[in-house]
């Protein structure tokens, strides 16, 4: 049986394979991905049930030292981890995101660090993770910080430190995907 989704579109209804749904991804949110990459992004996104689509998952480049090569590395996004908490009962919310001082470097003003306070029914304190800059951001071969943590330092930071303390606070949900 061919299964088949549909997209409405200008008031008329397209079908698309599944094959196309692929192809599409691939073309539009995979371009660089090596064959192997994509496949292992779209495996691992069938495993947690995570929509490529939605950008649930996607694939960011990281430079793999041994390897003398930026690689793919599938990457499950902020929504993704935030409706996965919220499955659980014990998920409580969480507070505004608190920031260090502002430094300069790597091309940019950002907060040194982020700690976004998670809460669980179950712990009497919320679940604190601070991430450091330093650590986190993404940058080019210069050094410098790529676009997107240029543009947006803190809630880049911001979104490291609440993922970090969804994946602490949840880890029968979300340990293990990154």
């Amino acid at each position: 049986t061919k299964q088949l989704a549909k997209v409405e579109q200008s008031h008329e209804l397209m079908e698309i394979s599944n094959q196309e749904k692929l192809q599409l991804l691939k073309d539009t949110y995979a371009k660089k991905a090596s064959t192997a990459e994509f496949q292992m992004m779209m495996a691992l996104a069938q495993r947690i049930d995570a929509d490529p689509f939605l950008k649930e998952i996607h694939l960011v480049p990281y430079w793999d030292s041994d390897m003398r090569k930026s690689v793919m590395t599938p990457v499950v996004g902020i929504d993704w981890l935030r409706k996965r908490a919220a499955r659980n009962p014990n998920y409580a919310g969480q507070g505004e995101a608190e920031f260090g001082p502002d430094v300069n470097s790597h091309g940019c003003v950002h907060p040194e660090w982020a700690c976004v306070p998670v809460y669980h029914h179950n712990f009497k304190v919320p679940v604190r993770v601070k991430v450091y800059w330093n650590e986190y951001a993404k940058t080019n071969k210069t050094g410098e910080a790529n676009h997107t943590w240029k543009s947006k330092p803190r809630t880049m930071l911001a979104k490291c430190s609440e993922s970090q303390g969804l994946r602490r606070a949840f880890p029968e949900d979300l340990g293990g995907a990154f």
